[in-house]
């Protein structure tokens, strides 16, 4: 379920930041970002992502935390806090050794 029907935005989103198959990744407020969905993905496969995000940032707090699910311009969106950095696909592809490391559970 969607918690705002339209999401209040002060003009146009402007160039993605970031796309993938199944949505593009816009800026949106200071400290967070849009994962704007494209119409083929269901609202049952959007509200899964937000559950499953949520369960991980509670038990791996470095995880980007999601927030509110939203609608804009007729596509759902989830807003998710904004983590600048290095992307991760571009670390492996420099160390790809590290892909391991990270992957791989570890004792605390």
């Amino acid at each position: 379920m969607f918690t705002r029907e339209e999401a209040a935005m002060d003009g146009n989103l402007g160039r993605p930041i970031a796309c993938g198959r199944t949505a593009e990744i816009h800026t949106w407020q200071e400290g967070q970002v849009l994962k704007l969905f494209r119409g083929w993905v269901g609202p049952e496969s959007i509200e899964r992502e937000a559950r499953i995000a949520r369960a991980i940032h509670a038990g791996v707090p470095l995880v980007p935390a999601v927030g509110e699910l939203v609608r804009l311009d007729g596509r759902a969106g989830l807003i998710y806090e904004r983590v600048d950095g290095v992307p991760m696909w571009e670390s492996f592809s420099r160390k790809p050794w590290k892909l391991l490391y990270y992957a791989l559970p570890r004792p605390d």
